[in-house]
């Protein structure tokens, strides 16, 4: 049994958008040639609309396809992924118009490049920044796949010229656009993304700042519960007493938060 064979036995990568076991897409007679950009789109600005017009271009026969990921860890952090995969889908297409995104809940590369094979399409190239092409390249070349090319990505498409000046020659990201959001920017985050209006402005941001609130009441309930732990193996006062008053300022906190 080869090396993609027992990947797709015990480590199944389920497509979350579309039926991979459609017997109508796995009997193609004929792959179409795909390039796709696995990218944390959080949320999707300007730079993923230059990319896929890149990919679009130096690609003509293939088409461009973002992967997103449904991954578990990262839908945990919600300060640095506040936006669902479902949601990033909706920014994308709202976005970049037509675009095809596939959602997958497994981030292995070469899983994902035999599931969409199995629906009828042949990756032919991997886009990323230069910080992970690398590293793709060798996760391709050690699953066999050396003719599936790791294309790394240079442009940043940066900086954006006329905002403010907090963000003056700043790199245009992600992280950007979000402190953006979060210091309630509007007219900056027009320059920095494409197909958006202040509806979504205000929808993107509430998800943002909703999100940052969920993820700060989880880190100060987990260090409630160790210091819970901590006070009750006390054995002496003023060690109690410290540890109880650390135990009221969390939850100050947390009730500031509520």
């Amino acid at each position: 049994m080869d090396f993609m064979s027992l990947y797709k036995k015990f480590n199944p990568v389920f497509i979350q958008e579309e039926d991979a076991n459609d017997p109508l897409q796995a009997q193609a007679e004929e792959l179409k040639d795909v390039v796709i950009f696995p990218g944390r789109t959080q949320p999707p600005h300007v730079g993923h609309v230059k990319l896929v017009e890149k990919m679009k271009k130096e690609n003509p026969d293939a088409e461009p396809i973002i992967i997103l990921v449904k991954g578990e860890k990262s839908s945990q952090d919600t300060i640095k992924n506040p936006f669902s995969a479902e949601l990033q889908k909706k920014y994308l297409q709202q976005a970049i118009p037509g675009v095809h995104v596939e959602i997958f809940n497994n981030a292995y590369l070469p899983g994902i490049i035999e599931t969409l094979k199995e629906k009828g399409m042949n990756v032919t190239k991997v886009y990323s920044g230069p910080d992970r092409a690398a590293s793709y390249k060798s996760i391709l070349e050690k699953a066999g796949l050396d003719n599936v090319e790791a294309v790394s990505v240079e442009d940043r498409f940066t900086p954006i010229s006329d905002l403010s000046d907090r963000y003056f020659q700043r790199d245009l990201s992600a992280s950007l656009v979000r402190e953006i959001l979060e210091n309630n920017d509007l007219e900056d985050f027009l320059k920095v993304t494409v197909g958006y209006n202040e509806k979504d402005f205000n929808e993107m941001r509430d998800t943002l700042l909703s999100g940052k609130t969920n993820k700060l009441k989880s880190d100060i309930n987990a260090k409630l519960m160790k210091l819970l732990t901590k006070i009750d193996k006390t054995k002496t006062d003023a060690t109690r007493t410290k540890l109880l008053s650390e135990k009221e300022q969390l939850e100050s906190e947390l009730s500031n938060l509520k």
